[in-house]
């Protein structure tokens, strides 16, 4: 486990049971998309530490989060609510998915290249045209 029953407590005051800390883990490394026995890094651990507190805590009085359907908008009587299903709403605390968003596998996906020859030709491309 990313944080214990006792950390949690000790750190937000919730008392959370094992089974829904270990249902809270779960859904975090669904939706980071590691499992613990694959994360190595100490930040990216903390990381998940925070994501599994705060998912705890969300599911702690409705553990049916779990099995609600991804329905986008919801109206009744005159009001309506709408979820943000890029982020799992309302299935993950937004808190977690916040804090999920800096793991190091989530980052930018870009390569940036400079030019590849810096000054006309290449040393390696000099060299062989003066042999």
């Amino acid at each position: 486990m990313y944080v214990t029953k006792e950390q949690i407590k000790e750190r937000t005051g919730y008392e959370i049971l094992g089974t829904t800390l270990g249902l809270a883990q779960m859904m975090v490394e669904a939706w980071s998309g590691r499992d613990e026995a694959e994360v190595e890094d100490a930040g990216d651990r903390a990381i998940l530490a925070k994501a599994v507190t705060f998912q705890a805590i969300y599911i702690k009085d409705s553990p049916e989060t779990v099995e609600q359907a991804g329905i986008r908008t919801i109206a009744s009587n005159g009001s309506t609510i709408s979820f943000d299903l890029d982020n799992m709403a309302p299935h993950m605390s937004p808190w977690a998915v916040r804090v999920c968003k800096t793991l190091s596998w989530r980052g930018t996906r870009s390569v940036k290249v400079g030019k590849m020859l810096s000054a006309g030709r290449a040393n390696w491309e000099q060299e062989w045209l003066t042999r």
